[in-house]
This record gives C-alpha cells, sequence and structure tokens, in this order.
C-alpha cells in the first residue's frame, strides 16, 4: 500500500477475509484500545480510539467496534523508567469484551505496541504477554499497528522483537522507506496467507488492492533503506 492508514485498513480486511476462509464468518467485531490511532481510514478511524478523529463521522464508522482501556496510569507509574511495573491487569478488560460479545464473534484486536500520537504510552511490564495469551484462549487474531514503532525506532527491528511478543500481523509504513517515498504494508503468518492465497479457488483470492499497491518506486526506496 501507500501509508499506515491504507496497511491498517488492509489488515483489518485480510483478518475479515481470514475468518470467511476459515468458515467463521461471525468473527466481523474488532478490538481498538482508547488512545490508539490507527490512521485516518474509515476501519483506522473506528478501531482507533481518539474522538476527535471520529466524531465529525461517527454515525459511519464500522459498526461492531469495542476498546480497551488504554495503559496510562500516572497514579502508579509516575517517573517510571522503561516499562512501567504497574498494569498488566489493562489487559483482562478484553476478557470483559469477550465476555459480553463472545470471543466466537471477534475477528482480531489491533493495538500500537507503543503509542505515540496521544503521547508515549509504553506497554507496562506482561501487559503484550498477557494480551496474547487472552487472544490465543479465545483464537482472536492480534495486529500489531509498528508504523511508529517499526524499523528499528526502538532500539530492535520491531517492537514484536523488542517485546518478546509475535502478533499475527503487523502493519508497517513511515521507516519502511523512511518516508522518501509514500509506502505500507502488511506483514501476516503464514498461516492467514495460506488459508486467504494458498486454499482459495482459482481466480482473485483478496478482492482488495490499491492502484500504487507495490509501486516500482516505493520498493526501490524500501530497499534502499534496508540496505
Amino acid at each position: 500500500g501507500n501509508s499506515g492508514s491504507e496497511a491498517v485498513d488492509t489488515a483489518l480486511k485480510i483478518a475479515l477475509a481470514y475468518w470467511q476462509a476459515k468458515g467463521e464468518p461471525q468473527r466481523a467485531r474488532f478490538v481498538g484500545r482508547l488512545r490508539g490511532y490507527h490512521g485516518v481510514g474509515f476501519g483506522g478511524i473506528a478501531v482507533g480510539g481518539i474522538e476527535a478523529n471520529r466524531k465529525q463521522f461517527a454515525t459511519q464508522l464500522l459498526p461492531m467496534v469495542d476498546h480497551l482501556p488504554h495503559t496510562h496510569d500516572a497514579g502508579a507509574n509516575a517517573f517510571s523508567r522503561g516499562q512501567p511495573e504497574h498494569g498488566a491487569d489493562f489487559a483482562d478488560a478484553l476478557e470483559e469484551i469477550v465476555a459480553k460479545r463472545g470471543g466466537h464473534t471477534i475477528a482480531a484486536l489491533i493495538i500500537e505496541p507503543v503509542a505515540g500520537s496521544t503521547g508515549v504510552l509504553i506497554p507496562p511490564k506482561g501487559y503484550l504477554q498477557r494480551l496474547r495469551e487472552i487472544c490465543d484462549r479465545h483464537g482472536i487474531l492480534l495486529i500489531f499497528d509498528e508504523v511508529i514503532t517499526g524499523f528499528g525506532r526502538l532500539g530492535s527491528a520491531f517492537a514484536a522483537d523488542k517485546f518478546g511478543v509475535v502478533p499475527d500481523m503487523i502493519t508497517l509504513a513511515k521507516g519502511i522507506t523512511n518516508a522518501a517515498v509514500p509506502m505500507g504494508a502488511v506483514c501476516v503468518r503464514g498461516s492467514i496467507y495460506d488459508a486467504v492465497v494458498n486454499e482459495a479457488a482459482a481466480g482473485i483470492e483478496l478482492f482488495h488492492g490499491y492502484t500504487y499497491s507495490g509501486h516500482p518506486l516505493a520498493a526501490a526506496a524500501g530497499l534502499a533503506t534496508l540496505d
């Protein structure tokens, strides 16, 4: 794609396509997080948690979206150095959403491992690991939005490496070309690719794409950036 916004909307559509392919079309609900930022596409605004970004469009966003609480807890973690000690239990709000909606209805959870657009929110120790465990327990896909954190911004290649948590999808942009040319991308687990692409009937596997997807100039800039 051409941006983080496009990457996020692509990831959400891949999640829905995946569950369709797996014979679970009822998994059509998404979970985001308050204060989360996932671009300005309709999907990204819906799963994002910045009210100012969506109040003009609220009646026309994705209808089945819930939000986790954010992890900023100044009272418990003021002046923390590195990852806050307190707050892993914020992840348990996902269990509450599962109890209310039914885990069998939830397609994916999307979060920024480290939030940036509403203040830098560092994940508390154990928080991301607990989200991974809850997603595994209920078969929910976990999407890391690494548009901000990817390509070395945390001192590791990706936040998934930094925190030792492997998501099912990663959305990328910004650093993928050092922002010299617009580009975005989605990384998916092999099992998701197999279900959507390799196990599909002959023809178009994923009815999705942008005019400039895989643009040769952007791809060249991406390769140059990696070099």
